[in-house]
């Protein structure tokens, strides 16, 4: 499903992290120095293949960026137009990040949206990580989830200043996870969104 609304939190890490190519640790998988943390452990390669058809052998993990844990794979280094990338962060901050990417934001037009950003902004920085989760929960709704859903998939077609791509995200026991696979020739389908979530079990069950 094409979601051309809020800010996600994927979306927001990820043009952050654009300005960070050549960060703290990168390296091609096999050579040292590679990444170590258990971010970068979350995908294996042949998983992140089936996202993109394509290898991903370069590896940036990004420690602690804006309280979140990033780990990107790339075709090369500075890649910015075909990579996998992991985020995890704290529910809490997912809401607060949310709060105050819509807060800069005019207006939705239809109530449903208009009423998930009010719940948004008068959480704010208090959510507890219940409340931050269902938060989450509706924002998937918004995007074509189902009632309650703890995860949701969207789609981006890209621009000429960025590529193509799906992002699936998850909240559960206080944790946002956010799974993006971006390339050029990524073409949106009912696969490609299954793959993506499925990634983003995979990450959920490691990391927890």
């Amino acid at each position: 499903m094409l979601f051309k609304g809020a800010f996600t939190l994927a979306v927001l890490m990820t043009l952050a992290s654009a300005a960070l190519v050549g960060g703290r640790t990168l390296g091609f998988i096999g050579d040292a120095p590679a990444a170590t943390t258990a971010v970068c452990d979350s995908l294996t390669a042949a998983q992140r293949k089936s996202l993109l058809g394509e290898k991903t052998p370069y590896e940036q993990d990004l420690d602690e960026f804006e309280d979140s844990q990033v780990c990107r794979w790339s075709l090369e280094a500075g890649d910015e137009a075909t990579f996998v990338e992991v985020t995890v962060t704290s529910a809490q901050q997912w809401a607060a990040d949310y709060a105050g990417s819509i807060a800069e934001q005019g207006g939705p037009s239809d109530a449903a949206r208009r009423a998930v950003f009010r719940k948004a902004l008068e959480l704010g920085t208090s959510a507890t990580d219940r409340e931050a989760c269902g938060l989450a929960s509706r924002v998937f709704e918004l995007n074509g989830a189902e009632q309650g859903a703890q995860s949701g998939v969207t789609f981006d077609e890209g621009n000429r200043r960025k590529s193509p791509r799906v992002v699936a995200e998850g909240c559960n026991d206080g944790v946002f996870v956010s799974v993006v696979a971006a390339s050029p020739n990524l073409k949106e389908s009912s696969t490609l969104d299954r793959r993506a979530l499925q990634a983003l079990g995979v990450v959920q069950r490691r990391l927890g």
